[in-house]
């Protein structure tokens, strides 16, 4: 069984009316709300089990926990009570939850993907790999990077420095669960952090130490639309409008 875990707890960035302010799962294009949206993107994936890391005040405010039971009947809401210590820490927190044996996909909210991940999965283990991420090109440093070996492989991971041009888009891919879990502890008590908070892509360094077999799934920039601000939900907005892919 796929673990699917998508974090949904960091600070709001976005105000959906301009008036009062809804956790970005909630913002709607069409109709329909991100979380909705994201959730039918999974659908291809058949046997998979999906563990949301939210807000416990949204959970409350927003019957967050009905949403998604109405959406993803069987899945979990994992609900968190204070600000963690970035998003390695709040998957962390849906760990007692998921297979370890089992492959396990992270997504997060704000990261809006044209992609099938189905085809990403696919790829990834078709060619054994042991983790990887869908990437795109970018050298702006708010995102995270790898660089790529000869052979095409991940040789290291940064998080808010651009090491190249491949960004990755929000999407991580294990073929363990548990050498997440295990990487994530790992880089955690080596205190890898980055401005006080602990990310995802360093976990790749961890796994690399271990001789990790760790590969990236290439996107277009027109393909990654993330919604991290006013600004950036405008865009999309206008995209949807205008029917640009």
């Amino acid at each position: 069984m796929l673990n699917i875990i998508v974090l949904m707890a960091g600070p709001d960035r976005v105000f959906a009316d301009g008036i009062s302010s809804f956790p970005t799962a909630l913002i709607e294009f069409k109709g329909k709300p991100i979380i909705e949206n994201l959730i039918s993107a999974c659908e291809s994936l058949s046997d998979a089990k999906m563990l949301f890391v939210a807000r416990a005040m949204d959970v409350k405010k927003f019957r967050l926990e009905n949403v998604i039971a109405l959406l993803k009947p069987n899945s979990k809401v994992i609900a968190i009570d204070q600000e963690t210590k970035g998003a390695a820490c709040s998957a962390l927190l849906a760990a007692s939850y998921i297979d370890h044996t089992q492959p396990l996909l992270i997504l997060t909210i704000d990261d809006i993907l044209d992609v099938s991940f189905a085809d990403v999965i696919k790829d990834f283990q078709q060619r054994e790999l042991d983790a990887g991420a869908v990437v795109f090109s970018s050298v702006h440093p708010r995102y995270s990077f790898v660089r790529l070996n000869q052979s095409g492989l991940v040789s290291e991971a940064a998080e808010k420095n651009p090491i190249s041009r491949h960004a990755i888009a929000g999407c991580y891919y294990y073929a363990h669960g548990g050498a997440f879990v295990e990487a994530a502890k790992s880089m955690i008590r080596k205190d890898a952090q980055v401005d006080g908070k602990f990310y995802i892509s360093p976990t790749f360094n961890e796994l690399i130490l271990r001789q990790a077999k760790i590969g990236v799934y290439p996107i277009s920039i027109n393909q990654y639309h993330p919604i991290k601000s006013q600004h950036q939900l405008e865009q999309y907005e206008h995209m949807i409008e205008v029917g640009v892919k």
